[in-house]
């Protein structure tokens, strides 16, 4: 089952000893951040610090590890300490408030925006009162409590930051991590339930750790078709993103939306009941397949293609510049060597 096959993966990936290699860690992901915040801890803004470099023909942010997003449809939700400018600044997006204007509907779409950011504070007021004791947070409280829009027009990132409506965080100035990183917020963070409700409710008591969170949650158990163990089924699959075709949002491996799908009074995952982690863990592994720059996958025709061995071998990282290679006949003759080099070796197992 190629979904178990991804969970084997994931297990490996995260068990490897090269720290850069590993995946994140249930409840967490790898996301671009376009912009930081820079604000003190009374919440003055600071600075906006652009992290995006050239790469090609676009500008791309720079990766950090942050709280597993939510997953958003047509409803309010905001993701744990970073969003887009709508949610973070209640700054219109150019493209929809146009569109808005043009369907007669740009109040509508302005007052939409004060409940993003009511969404986006909710959840971080929702964290453990550990958490928000942390001065990194009481910041990100006073400063949503200020005329957030306003005081980013100061600067001149707002221009870009209102035409592209970009992926925002936040940082003390003091600092080097992003306050979702702070050792006093980590620890703290509740890996929250992947819902389109909107409601940011957690439904995951334990902490989670950056390093190493714990994986649990109360509810109905019920027997994990990729673990065999009885476990809190998801609901909602992480989209799969990077698939020539798909929307831009992602596509889902795992989907019943249609009443026409469901039996037995069931609806949604628990039509095909997996596990909160093993859902986490295969969409997760599946993502890192298909992101940019990935070694693992090729592209043939309008069909991606990802590829994995069963354990841990250098034919991973080869066997796509292999298939992908040019008129030189010269062209990845040590990624062939290798390719037969394992077979006789032994090394390579299929």
């Amino acid at each position: 089952m190629i979904l178990q096959a991804l969970h084997d993966y994931y297990r490996r990936r995260q068990a490897d000893a090269d720290m850069a290699r590993r995946l994140p860690a249930f409840g967490l992901e790898q996301r671009e951040i376009a912009f930081i915040l820079e604000i003190d801890v009374a919440g003055t803004l600071k600075s906006i610090t652009d992290t995006r470099q050239q790469v090609a023909k676009r500008k791309v942010g720079t990766s950090y590890l942050v709280p597993k997003g939510v997953k958003k449809t047509s409803g309010v939700a905001a993701n744990l300490l970073w969003d887009n400018a709508e949610y973070v600044l209640a700054m219109p997006d150019a493209k929809k408030l146009e569109a808005a204007r043009a369907k007669g509907g740009a109040d509508d779409y302005l007052a939409r925006l004060a409940d993003m950011q009511q969404a986006f504070r909710s959840r971080i007021e929702a964290l453990p009162e550990a958490a928000c004791a942390d001065a990194g947070i009481q910041a990100v409280l006073a400063f949503l409590a200020s005329p957030t829009a306003q005081l980013v027009s100061a600067f001149s990132a707002f221009e870009e930051i209102a035409a592209t409506n970009p992926v925002l965080s936040l940082r003390l100035v003091t600092d080097t991590a992003l306050i979702c990183q702070r050792s006093g917020v980590a620890p703290h963070l509740l890996a929250a339930d992947q819902d389109d409700g909107g409601d940011g409710a957690a439904d995951v008591d334990e902490a989670v750790d950056l390093e190493n969170p714990a994986i649990a949650s109360p509810g109905a158990q019920e027997v994990c078709l990729i673990t065999g163990n009885e476990a809190p089924t998801e609901r909602l699959h992480t989209a799969i993103k990077g698939i020539w075709g798909a929307q831009s949002s992602g596509a889902n491996v795992v989907s019943f939306n249609l009443d026409a799908f469901n039996s037995y009074a069931k609806s949604q995952g628990t039509n095909a009941p997996v596990s909160k982690a093993a859902a986490f863990a295969y969409t997760t592994a599946l993502n890192a397949l298909l992101a940019r720059g990935s070694t693992q996958r090729v592209q043939v025709g309008d069909a991606s293609t990802v590829f994995w061995a069963q354990r841990a071998d250098p034919i991973e990282d080869e066997l796509a510049a292999l298939l992908g290679g040019d008129d030189n006949p010269d062209a990845h003759t040590q990624h062939v060597k290798a390719l037969f080099e394992a077979v006789r070796t032994g090394a390579f197992d299929g």
